[in-house]
């Protein structure tokens, strides 16, 4: 068997696994039967020749899965003997190549190369993937990364992150140090009033020395127990004004460790919200923040971009689809759109 075949017959046979299981309702796109070598062939003839058929790229690319398009990306390489992203990059430009590169990648491999480009940078955007992806996520994108990288997360994390307590935590999320993911559903209520209590409360007071338990907390435990942890602190009369996140704000001093907490305490508490407010603020004012805008709806578009789009109209009064339509234009708007209204009535 070929390796093209190999690779079509794992994420096929990933896909319907997965949708045998259960239909994830809060994503806008789902796992279709797809035909890879068919779908690279439209891809070809939409950019052969004089000019560009954009329609049938922000069809395919835009109406498939991660795993589709890492498929159709295989298929086109070893079935038309091309490279798709070089063929992208000769036939578009600006915003609209760059979304269509990205939907070139599985979300796994998109995700390593998120993580990669802003370590390099050094942007923060690194904390923002890490710290809010589940324990089977981080498996897929470490393996993904060295695949791709040739050397390990870990090792990249330790060599470009600076502040000590900051690499710590995520080293210790990445499950560096040969240590566990985080626990993914674990929950014991028994554990919920002692972690209120290590809160930070004083300057500094956010490190593994000087408060070891918070850091135990935010880098170990489930999303689900740190949820509980936030709620039931800030439902306390005495914490009205003082949220779990503004103690992190007052009080964490590195501003890689504050942000690396309060996106944990922010997308434990409310997931959709968290993000919904990470769009808005790509979004709006001068600019739009394209890197931001691309990650969450490409990678939530497969889990629960239905549930941001509500969260966004709270937090807003309007919809994502028209903040993206008053915020973008031509084709990198239509592949937007093509995500945001999902996949479910394509034939």
């Amino acid at each position: 068997m070929s390796r093209l075949m190999l690779v079509i017959c794992f994420y096929i046979f990933t896909h319907i696994f997965t949708c045998t299981v259960c239909e994830n309702t809060d994503a806008t796109i789902i796992y279709k039967p797809n035909d890879p070598v068919a779908d690279a062939q439209v891809l070809r003839a939409a950019m052969k020749g004089w000019g560009t058929t954009e329609a049938d790229l922000i069809r395919i690319l835009g109406g498939r899965t991660g795993r589709q398009r890492a498929a159709i990306t295989a298929a086109y390489k070893t079935n038309i003997k091309r490279d798709l992203i070089e063929d992208i990059k000769d036939d578009t430009g600006d915003t609209f190549e760059d979304i269509l590169v990205d939907l070139t990648y599985s979300v796994e491999e998109y995700l390593a190369r998120e993580i990669n480009w802003a370590l390099k940078e050094n942007k923060l955007d690194y904390i923002d993937i890490i710290c809010t992806c589940t324990g089977n996520e981080l498996q897929q994108i470490k393996a993904v990364y060295f695949n791709v990288f040739k050397v390990t997360l870990s090792f990249d994390i330790e060599n470009k992150v600076k502040y000590v307590p900051t690499r710590m935590l995520l080293l210790r999320i990445v499950a560096g140090f040969d240590l566990p993911y985080r626990c993914n559903d674990d929950f014991n209520e028994k554990t919920v009033k002692t972690y209120k209590k290590c809160i930070p409360d004083k300057q500094g007071d956010c490190t593994v020395e000087t408060n070891g338990e918070f850091f135990t907390l935010m880098s170990k435990e489930s999303f689900r127990q740190i949820q509980a942890v936030v709620k039931d602190y800030n439902a306390d009369e005495s914490n009205k004004d003082h949220p779990v996140t503004a103690r992190i704000e007052e009080f964490c001093e590195d501003k890689g460790l504050k942000r690396a907490y309060t996106t944990i305490a922010s997308f434990s508490e409310n997931s959709a919200k968290y993000f919904a407010v990470q769009l808005k603020d790509a979004i709006k004012g001068l600019g739009t923040n394209e890197k931001v805008l691309n990650r969450i709806i490409i990678w939530r578009c497969e889990i629960d971009l239905v549930k941001i789009e509500e969260a966004f109209f709270d937090l807003t009064h309007q919809s994502l689809e028209k903040w993206v339509k008053g915020d973008t234009t031509g084709d990198y708007e239509s592949v937007l759109i093509k995500l945001i209204r999902g996949n479910r009535k394509d034939k």
